[in-house]
């Protein structure tokens, strides 16, 4: 994978680079992975084409980082709330996921189709798979030390089958065989069907709390 070249810090730098992100995300939702060029993206976003490759080596490092990007405003918001860390942490990050698949369905089914045609070695396995699996297993450990979870809770695989369990659900979308409206639901049962038996009494009432705002 490409990677970022250069240091980008200035206000008028950042505000472009963002504006480049954005405007690879639209067209994906429109066109698709592979029918992102380059030339269009730099014509779209108001840069030259030196400045798009000086800013991206290649297009692959271009749409890692609109993906980066995006989960990474996830996670800040998710760990903005007054419960940041933990069960709640969990919960927060699956609504905002599905609240993110809500509001741009197309850029997120052009995603999940190319991470499901993807090679295991490809960037997209990584970006999207072990950076899930990695922030659910973080939480799942502050959930133990909170006493949310039962002492014989594995950190490391349970955040496996959390994140199976996730995609699972949004492969089942992608394929057609669960609606659009649907999928919070299904992501929420999903999320309580494999945190329910694991959760203390502590993290039994996180729960409840959480189904009764759904």
């Amino acid at each position: 994978m490409g990677s970022k070249r250069g240091s980008y810090s200035s206000p008028r730098q950042q505000e472009r680079q963002e504006r480049v992100l954005h405007a690879a995300r639209e067209l994906i939702a429109s066109r698709g992975y592979d029918g992102l060029t380059m030339r269009e993206l730099a014509r779209v976003s108001a840069v030259s084409d030196k400045t798009l490759y000086n800013l991206f080596a290649t297009k692959d490092g271009l749409v890692m980082a609109a993906v980066a990007d995006l989960l990474n405003a996830i996670v800040t918001q998710v760990q903005a709330g007054e419960q940041a860390a933990g069960l709640a942490a969990i919960l927060r990050y699956a609504d905002a996921i599905s609240a993110q698949i809500l509001v741009s369905p197309a850029y997120a089914q052009a995603m999940s189709r190319a991470l499901f045609q993807a090679e295991a070695s490809s960037p997209i396995v990584d970006l999207l798979l072990r950076s899930n699996q990695k922030f659910l297993q973080q939480q799942l450990r502050y959930a133990q030390r909170r006493g949310e979870l039962i002492s014989k809770v594995q950190a490391a695989p349970t955040a496996t089958l959390l994140t199976a369990h996730t995609w699972g659900v949004l492969l089942l979308w992608n394929k057609g065989l669960l609606s659009l409206s649907s999928l919070p639901t299904m992501s929420r049962q999903s999320m309580l069907t494999s945190l329910t038996g694991l959760a203390s009494e502590k993290g039994q009432a996180l729960l409840q709390q959480w189904c009764a705002k759904g």
